[in-house]
């Protein structure tokens, strides 16, 4: 897992909205600057692994977001040769029931068309502080 700290929304952009990735349910720039109105610091954790349940399990981000759990957008890319399927959908949505209820939560899916099998899972979370 990575754990990298945002101060300026245009990068969040590049890296969430301008991939070369198809969304078929698209992270926008309107969601970034959602995560930026009240807030100074945003936190974004990368992980990636065979599948998706790999992540989720390896992963603990509801923990690892602590205080940085007022908004929070996850972006799931599988590869084009492997799309996503019910099961991976209902792990996203237990992933969603870790984070407090009051929380706003966006997600989005991509594809890739790299011939690997790497599934890329980022979580963006912003601070509770103005």
């Amino acid at each position: 897992m990575k754990i990298e700290i945002y101060k300026d929304a245009q990068s969040l952009k590049r890296i969430l909205c301008y991939s070369s990735s198809p969304q078929a349910i698209a992270v926008t720039e309107e969601m970034v600057d959602y995560l930026f109105q009240e807030s100074n610091k945003i936190i974004l954790l990368s992980a990636i692994g065979h599948n998706l349940s790999e992540i989720i399990n390896s992963l603990t981000i509801a923990d690892t977001t602590k205080g940085y759990n007022q908004k929070i957008i996850i972006l799931v890319r599988t590869p084009e040769h492997i799309p996503m399927v019910m099961s991976d959908l209902a792990q996203i949505v237990t992933l969603i029931e870790h984070f407090p209820k009051e929380a706003d939560i966006c997600w989005g899916v991509a594809t890739a068309k790299e011939t690997d099998n790497i599934v890329l899972l980022i979580a963006i979370a912003s601070n509770e502080e103005s």
